[in-house]
């Protein structure tokens, strides 16, 4: 089961979590949550997005190296082929956010990330068409 509920609180009002676990098909998923009892009846839909392929478009997964993975305080992102001028780096959580945004700058090859407030997890890098995860510890 990849989504579950439980009961945080309540006592005449009532407040469920629902906890959805990783995605790492390229399907997405799709779980149709019914409330219901004294006459009140509520549905809610929830779609999970499939995890993203590691798509490289115009950036050759050869010539981008982001390391260590997994990360614990830092992420580093190296590329000689960039147009660092235009491209933006993405940190984005399972749940679609994105978390953090940041630029190469002009004259440097390499970007330092600092992840250390990031919970532990898996995040999505996007610099431009290029896709890949990473594991924060």
């Amino acid at each position: 089961m990849w989504l579950t509920t439980s009961l945080t609180s309540g006592s005449n009002n009532n407040t469920f979590t629902m906890t959805a676990t990783a995605n790492t098909t390229s399907s997405s998923r799709n779980a149709t949550v019914t409330v219901s009892g004294s006459g009140l009846t509520g549905t809610v839909s929830v779609t999970q997005n499939g995890a993203t392929p590691n798509s490289l478009g115009d950036v050759k997964s050869s010539e981008i190296k982001v390391y260590p993975n997994p990360a614990k305080n830092e992420l580093i992102i190296e590329n000689e082929n960039l147009n660092k001028e235009n491209e933006t780096v993405q940190i984005i959580d399972f749940s679609g956010r994105i978390i953090i945004i940041s630029q190469f700058e002009p004259s440097n090859s390499q970007l330092t990330i600092d992840v250390s407030h990031l919970q532990s997890g898996i995040y999505l890098l996007k610099i431009g068409n290029y896709r890949s995860k990473f594991i924060k510890e």
